[in-house]
């Protein structure tokens, strides 16, 4: 997982994820604008962690 956003970190990181997992039943995809590169501050989608977008597959959970 790579981070995005205002100071971005990897307790940040860590935070901003576990916090999706724990208070939403709805996918965690990451932030998927490509805009979020040029400028974070604005383009954040707050429903989602601040990390660039992700995809888990079966062979990452085996």
């Amino acid at each position: 997982l790579l981070g995005v956003g205002p100071g971005n970190n990897d307790d940040t990181l860590l935070s901003a994820v576990a916090s999706a997992l724990h208070t939403s039943s709805a996918p965690i995809t990451g932030q998927l604008s490509a805009a979020v590169e040029k400028n974070p501050a604005v383009w954040l989608n707050t429903s989602q962690p601040l990390c660039k977008a992700f995809i888990v597959t079966d062979d990452d959970i085996r």
